[in-house]
This record gives C-alpha cells, sequence and structure tokens, in this order.
C-alpha cells in the first residue's frame, strides 16, 4: 500500500506540530514546578519520562484496521492511517 503524501500532507505537519507543542509545554512543566530537574524514572519501566511522554502520544493513534479499510482510507483519507502516524512518533525512543 502506497500512501498519498499530497492528501495527507497538511494532517502530517499539523500532527508533528502539535507533538512539538505538546512536548515544548510538558518540558516547560518540568523545568517550572521540579527546578528543571528531571522526573525520576517509573519503577520497573526502562523508559525515560521524556520516552513515556512519546509512547503515550502514540498510543492515541494506535488501532487495528483491516487492509480494505486501510485502502479506503489511503484513497480518500486526508490523515496517513495509524500504522504511520505511530511510526512517525517512534523515532523519539532512540
Amino acid at each position: 500500500m502506497t500512501i498519498n503524501g499530497i492528501n495527507t500532507l497538511g494532517e502530517n505537519i499539523a500532527d508533528n506540530g502539535g507533538i512539538k507543542a505538546s512536548f515544548k509545554a510538558y518540558r516547560k512543566w518540568v523545568n517550572s514546578s521540579r527546578g528543571g530537574k528531571e522526573e525520576p524514572k517509573l519503577p520497573g519501566l526502562p523508559y525515560t519520562p521524556n520516552q513515556l511522554f512519546f509512547l503515550n502520544a502514540a498510543q492515541i493513534w494506535c488501532s487495528s484496521t483491516r487492509d480494505q479499510a486501510k485502502m479506503a482510507l489511503i484513497l480518500t483519507g486526508t490523515h496517513s492511517i495509524s500504522d504511520y502516524r505511530t511510526m512517525k512518533l517512534g523515532v523519539c525512543l532512540m
């Protein structure tokens, strides 16, 4: 399946802008409420608080979609299918 980047460009830009603004607000909160001191890692989890922020953001777009429905979304939708919306956030875990 090939996604039409022309159809999804505006929403992809909006997704990226929204995540960027949200993360900036989160970091501002950390700096103001914790005096710049990082939040502690949660016991038993291998992720930093910053990584958990992006995991949570990606979870919003997680879904299970049948191939027929994906094809319909690709052909007519203005949003990337959820697989790709979550993948672009996955790089933030590195």
